[in-house]
């Protein structure tokens, strides 16, 4: 982690547009937590077995993590907090996209794939995302379970590895650069020097 760039809250307003769009299907996570998939990987965690399940269920947010993104030239993190993780869940199941996907964000790879279930963890040594095979997800993550019916596409699914969400979110700058940091406490140190020399 570089403690020199800014971190960006990440929040919806409940009466705009803000909020995730669509779930996407990705070879690498933001997360950095890969999903399980129903039809391989079932037998190592002990579920009953079935190749034709086509089922992939992992986390899409995880409360107070930092996100490295980058935008051209700036480098900065995100982050969601878990009141806003439950607010941006709640907004999607009402408005969002939950019968269609696509591959790694591209328009051009619009598939079809039902959003069987999410939720979000709220104990998580008895969440069934622990029964699934995951460990050290925090209460606040929010979870999702998606079906791919065509084989085809089950077929470029099982390639991936994770989710990505899509949105239009308002953000809140919570920490400055360092240098930005550095700036402001000395001028702060500053003013105190003057106010002790008067």
């Amino acid at each position: 982690m570089n403690k020199d760039l800014p971190v960006y809250r990440m929040k919806i307003d409940e009466l705009d547009e803000t909020g995730i769009e669509l779930i996407s299907v990705v070879d690498r996570p933001a997360i950095e937590v890969n999903f399980v998939k129903l039809s391989e990987e079932v037998e190592i965690i002990k579920l009953a077995s079935d190749k034709q399940k086509q089922v992939v269920t992992g986390p899409v947010l995880q409360p107070d993590q930092l996100i490295y993104r980058k935008n051209g030239e700036q480098e900065f993190y995100i982050t969601f907090t878990a009141e806003d993780i439950e607010k941006i869940h709640a907004k999607f199941m009402k408005n969002g996209v939950t019968k269609l996907s696509n591959l790694d964000h591209s328009g051009n790879d619009i598939i079809e794939g039902y959003l069987l279930e999410s939720w979000i963890i709220l104990d998580s040594d008895k969440d069934k995302s622990k029964a699934l095979g995951f460990e050290g997800l925090k209460a606040g993550t929010l979870m999702a379970s998606y079906h791919f019916p065509d084989a085809n596409v089950w077929a470029e699914v099982s390639k991936r590895n994770g989710f990505s969400l899509e949105g239009s979110f308002v953000s809140e700058q919570i920490r400055l650069q360092a240098q930005e940091t550095d700036a402001v406490e000395s001028l702060l140190e500053e003013l105190v020097r003057e106010l002790e020399s008067e």
